[in-house]
């Protein structure tokens, strides 16, 4: 663990040498690149959620208004269940800014 609390280099490099075994890939090992992308295009952008950068501390407050409406206008079938949970997917894939990272 480094002095932040947060994983350490050998900790970022093991786990991504697990989830890039070929086990982990179920289609052809060949097809499939072996990394793992971190979701954003520079290494020097935090590693926090959309709805932190949008609301930093407050974000808590605004999730349930984002869900509630995005559960009025979307198309009933939207989500394959009423859990937060599949929400909160629906609206990352979306664009929306989630607790999801």
């Amino acid at each position: 663990m480094n002095p932040k609390g947060g994983a350490g280099r050998e900790d970022l490099l093991a786990l991504l040498q697990e989830l890039t075994l070929p086990t982990w890939q179920p289609s052809r090992y060949e097809v499939r690149l072996p990394v793992a992308y971190r979701g954003l295009g520079s290494l020097h952008h935090s590693l926090d959620t959309g709805l932190f950068r949008l609301r930093g501390s407050s974000s808590a407050d605004i999730e349930p208004h984002i869900l509630r409406n995005l559960r009025k206008y979307a198309h009933r079938d939207a989500s394959p269940g009423d859990s937060d949970w599949n929400w909160l997917s629906v609206a990352q894939h979306h664009g929306l800014p989630t607790r999801l990272l």
